[in-house]
């Protein structure tokens, strides 16, 4: 009995994929690219999400976006006053009277009530906001109170040197923002 060489013969089929000719079928072992591909791709959309979920529910990773955007929020108010956008004062007002839902806001000063001696206050007229999440608290300023950030026009210092703490909700991790009497605003 002869055996056929032509029975068994191998070839390379294209993307380097051994092949083998027999009287049943023509068949070729292994992956395409395009099958590879899409496995890469569904295995890279599955780990995107589930890295984007883990990280928005880590109280400590939304302290510190957090902190960066109000770090943020404060400079663009104090760039303000520096440019002396439309020559006026520019301050931030922390508002924590509703501990549940506290508000940063950039404010310009209204200069004519700001000098008038019967009048009580800072009063200005808010261009931006933003509103901490609902995990995270400010612990000072207090709960049930508020406070002022005022910077000089063209200078860009502070009226006085200011401080904000923002914490988890369970006051685990907290941050602390400063703004010193040089103008310098950090975090730690």
């Amino acid at each position: 009995m002869r055996v056929q060489t032509e029975t068994l013969k191998k070839r390379h089929c294209f993307y380097s994929r051994i092949c083998v000719n027999s009287h049943v079928r023509d068949y070729c072992r292994g992956f395409s690219l395009i099958e590879m591909l899409i496995v890469i791709g569904i295995i890279a959309i599955v780990g995107t999400g589930g890295a984007l979920y883990l990280g928005n529910n880590d109280p400590g990773i939304r302290l510190e976006r957090t902190t960066s955007r109000v770090v943020t929020f404060i400079r663009n108010a104090q760039q303000k006053a520096t440019n002396q956008e439309e020559n006026v004062r520019w301050g931030v007002y922390v508002d924590n009277l509703d501990s549940s839902q506290p508000t940063l806001s950039i404010f310009k000063v209204v200069e004519e009530l700001a000098a008038d001696p019967d009048h009580d206050g800072i009063d200005g007229l808010s261009m931006e906001r933003i509103i901490l999440s609902g995990n995270l608290q400010l612990l000072t300023p207090a709960s049930g109170t508020s406070s002022d950030i005022l910077f000089a026009k063209g200078t860009g210092l502070p009226e006085t040197p200011r401080t904000i703490v923002i914490a988890t909700a369970d006051s685990q991790i907290q941050k602390t923002i400063s703004i010193d009497g040089n103008g310098r605003i950090d975090s730690q």
